[in-house]
């Protein structure tokens, strides 16, 4: 129970019913620790002091023992960072925002071009469908895992890019047929599972099964480009693929190479993931730009530019 007079807070033991102040339960508090937020020092003192007497007994130990011992818990500050925040997490956590920012405009480009040629023929569609699926499994896989948003931020926003682009790709090659919906529905069927099956459940995913899933969203990542690069080099041509979506993804890659160390405890499955993606990423934009330049005769600031001008804009 708590008790409010003036700015003086006091909590009330609900076992013993003796009441702390706000000053009492900060005494303990050692001067290297005076830049911590006081506020949430003492909410964790009160908190963990009424858990102690709760299922401890009292009689045994001495209350100023009990906020000695809690004072030396490294306290977390008021923006949910330890006071001693690592400064390359500061930075991770800031690239992490700003990836899942940036990552809007990753798939933007290819959908974008689809909508203004109302054509999809240099896009396969098996690719998008392998997407889809791979990044819906890092999904789910960082979520069961407990990661901060910041961790996988841009992950989220291209599993809807995909799904967006699938559709388009599928609308434009005439493939919206039963077996795309049954797909479609069977996709949406396994997430709903993989993600608010109760934990406990023995029907639900496992964490051998959640990892597993995240070995073959690796897999999957990697086999979604094949096609692709095998497309582009049988036709010699730089094809629909968006050189700006593939650059996008070598940087996105490599921060989130960076962030995965020190976000998610270097965790191996997404650092594997991760840089085959990069590897993947590095293939596709350098056959773009050489295709696109030795064998088309385009510039390389017309390749870039070509998803949202037309050959007529840029002069061809």
């Amino acid at each position: 129970m708590r008790l409010r007079h003036h700015h003086q807070v006091y909590q009330r033991c609900p076992r013993c019913k003796t009441t702390y102040s706000s000053s009492t339960m900060a005494s303990s508090t050692s001067t290297a620790d005076s830049r911590t937020s006081f506020h949430l020092r003492y909410s964790i003192q009160t908190h963990v002091y009424t858990l102690l007497c709760n299922n401890l007994h009292y009689s045994f130990i001495h209350h100023q023992f009990i906020l000695s011992a809690i004072d030396n818990i490294d306290i977390v500050d008021t923006i949910g960072t330890s006071s001693s925040l690592d400064p390359l997490q500061s930075i991770a956590q800031i690239l992490g925002y700003f990836i899942g920012v940036a990552s809007l405009l990753l798939y933007t480009p290819i959908a974008v071009r689809i909508l203004r040629t109302k054509s999809a023929n240099g896009l396969v569609l098996s690719t998008w469908w392998l997407k889809l699926s791979a990044f819906t499994c890092t999904d789910v896989y960082n979520i069961k895992n407990g990661f901060p948003i910041e961790a996988f931020s841009e992950t989220v926003v291209i599993t809807v890019e995909a799904a967006v682009v699938l559709g388009l790709v599928a609308y434009c090659q005439k493939k919206l047929n039963g077996g795309t919906f049954g797909l479609m529905g069977m996709y949406v069927a396994l997430t709903v599972w993989a993600l608010f099956s109760p934990e406990d459940a023995s029907w639900g995913p496992t964490e051998e099964g959640i990892a597993l899933a995240q070995v073959a969203a690796t897999v999957m990542n990697a086999s979604a480009l094949v096609p692709q690069l095998a497309q582009n080099f049988q036709r010699k041509s730089s094809g629909d693929y968006s050189p700006i979506s593939a650059a996008l993804g070598v940087g996105g890659c490599t921060i989130r190479l960076f962030t995965t160390f020190e976000l998610a405890n270097g965790d191996p499955l997404l650092l594997l993931n991760y840089g085959v993606a990069l590897v993947l990423n590095v293939s596709v934009l350098s056959q773009l730009v050489y295709y696109g330049t030795q064998t088309e005769g385009t510039s390389l600031s017309s390749l870039f530019v070509r998803d949202v001008k037309s050959a007529k804009a840029m002069g061809k």
